[in-house]
C-alpha cells in the first residue's frame, strides 16, 4: 500500500515550473552553502521547484533542461572566479540567452559574475551577455563592501521594502555588490557613503529578468527574503503549487 500511495503521488511531485540552479561552489571547495536561503523562501510561499546542483567548476544545466521550465532561479553564492571555481561560463551565457529568447524568465543572483567573466567590468557593448540580455551598460565591481542597508527602488516590484544585511559567507567572504548603470528598472539600491543601483528588473517582449549583485542570501531577515521572492515569482507569473517540494535530490531520497 505504501508503494502504491507513493506512485500515485509521483505525478504531482514531479510537476514544477521553477528550476533552482545551485552554482555556489560548496560541493567542491570552501565556499559557503547558501542553498537554504532560496529553498526556504520558495517553500514558505508554496512554490515547488526542481533542484540542480552544478558540479564544481563546471557548466550549468543544458539549454534542453532549462527549456523544461518557465522560470530559472540561478545563484552563484560566494564564488568569485578565483581560477578554482567560476560563476557563469560562456556555455551558460549562451544557454541562458537561448532560454530567454524562447520566453523563459530568469532570476540571476551573482555578486561576482561581472568581475569573473568581465574582469574590471567597466563598459559593456553589443554582443556581450551583460549588454544584450541583462541590459547593463557599465558596472563598477565590488563597489560596496558589506553595506549595512539596501532598499527597494521606487517603481520596482521591491518598492517600499527595506533590508538590513548580514554576511552569510565563509571567511574571507564578503557581501560586495556592484554599482550598475543599466537601461532597465532599478530593483534594489545599496548605500554606504554613496548610494546607487545594485540590482535590476527588466521586461522584454519575450522574457522577464531579475539580476541581483546584492546577494539574496545577504539580506538578513527571512521574512523579507520570502516577501521579495514572492514578489519576483508573481512578477514572473508563476502559480503556486499544492505540493511544496519537487527536488530531484529530495525525491530520490524517498526511495532509499
Amino acid at each position: 500500500m505504501r508503494i502504491i500511495g507513493l506512485m500515485l503521488l509521483l505525478p504531482s511531485l514531479l510537476i514544477a515550473n521553477i528550476l533552482l540552479v545551485d552554482d555556489d561552489g560548496s560541493n567542491g571547495g570552501s565556499y559557503a552553502d547558501v542553498k537554504d536561503y532560496y529553498t526556504n523562501a520558495l517553500l514558505s510561499n508554496d512554490y515547488s521547484y526542481d533542484y540542480y546542483e552544478v558540479p564544481y567548476n563546471s557548466n550549468g544545466p543544458s539549454q534542453a533542461m532549462l527549456s523544461r521550465f518557465s522560470t530559472v532561479v540561478w545563484f552563484t553564492g560566494q564564488t568569485f572566479g578565483s581560477g578554482f571555481c567560476t560563476t557563469l561560463t560562456v556555455p551558460d551565457e549562451n544557454n541562458l540567452s537561448t532560454y530567454l529568447s524562447n520566453g523563459g524568465h530568469l532570476m540571476l543572483i551573482s555578486q561576482s559574475y561581472l568581475s569573473d567573466r568581465y574582469p574590471g567590468a567597466g563598459d559593456f557593448h553589443s554582443g556581450q551577455f551583460p549588454y544584450d540580455v541583462l541590459q547593463l551598460r557599465s558596472a563598477i565591481s565590488d563597489y560596496w563592501i558589506n553595506p549595512p542597508f539596501a532598499w527597494g527602488a521606487n517603481g520596482s516590484i521591491a518598492q517600499d521594502m527595506t533590508f538590513t544585511t548580514n554576511n552569510p559567507y565563509n571567511t574571507p567572504g564578503r557581501i560586495k555588490p556592484d554599482l550598475l548603470t543599466h537601461s532597465a528598472i532599478t530593483l534594489i539600491n545599496n548605500t554606504s557613503q554613496t548610494q546607487g543601483p545594485s540590482s535590476l528588473q527588466y521586461t522584454s517582449t519575450k522574457y522577464k529578468l531579475i539580476f541581483m549583485t546584492m546577494s539574496f542570501e545577504g539580506l538578513e531577515d527571512a521574512d523579507n527574503r520570502a516577501e521579495l521572492m514572492l514578489r519576483i515569482m508573481e512578477y514572473f507569473g508563476e502559480p503556486k503549487n499544492d505540493v511544496s517540494i519537487s527536488s530531484f535530490g529530495e525525491l530520490k531520497a524517498l526511495f532509499h
